[in-house]
């Protein structure tokens, strides 16, 4: 006969193994170059941390992320930033990815969609107030923003924009992308979180009878 143990274990494992996988955070790093030098530099590199599960809106669909889990690291210039939503402040950083606002402003040729990192930075220690944003550019693949895993991010239609001052010294500059990948984020599938909840049952288990 089932004992309340044994039921619990069951429910658990159902609730665990029937359970939609929730938002989860997802990071592209990618390394570029500038059109003009930076403090010496035209080499820049970094990584953004979106929603790779995100929320899709509108006919054609469109993503707008600009929430507390949405960043930007950034080495350029020589110095290093970290650029993050505070809560009940402006997004610094975010996300857009859909049809291309320039493609609806004359719409000629394929429909194009666009998917664009932009982020402004204040910082004292060092010096340096600028904005900075890459774009891709892309035939249209609105039935990709679901899953942000596998959305495309044409090295060949990437574009880069960075203008502001760092160091006490002005800078507008453009650039281009030169590689982005997705860093692998491992998660337990829902077996193994299954066989993680036997084991704690039966941990639990044992010390009772001990």
């Amino acid at each position: 006969m089932p004992t309340r143990l044994s039921l619990a274990v069951v429910a658990t494992i159902s609730l665990i193994v029937a359970s939609p996988a929730l938002a989860s955070p997802i990071t592209y790093a990618f390394t570029g170059t500038l059109a003009a030098p930076l403090n010496g530099s035209n080499q820049f590199s970094g990584s953004f941390t979106i929603n790779g599960d995100p929320s899709v809106s509108g006919n054609p669909g469109s993503v707008i992320e600009n929430g507390n889990d949405v960043s930007l690291a950034l080495n350029i210039g020589g110095q290093k930033f970290n650029i993050v939503n505070q809560a009940n402040a402006p997004a610094a950083v975010s996300f857009t990815a859909g049809l291309s606002p320039s493609w609806i402003m004359n719409p000629t040729g394929p429909q194009q969609d666009e998917a664009l990192i932009s982020a402004g930075m204040q910082s004292t220690n060092p010096l340096a107030k600028f904005n900075f944003g890459l774009s891709f550019y892309s035939p249209a693949s609105s039935d990709q923003l679901d899953n942000l895993r596998d959305f495309s991010f044409p090295i060949a239609s990437s574009s880069v924009f960075a203008i502001g001052t760092l160091g006490g010294s002005s800078f507008q500059t453009g650039g281009s992308i030169t590689s982005i990948e997705l860093v692998p984020t491992p998660t337990p599938e829902p077996s193994t979180l299954a066989i993680f909840a036997v084991l704690s049952v039966v941990a639990m288990t044992r010390r009772r009878r001990s």
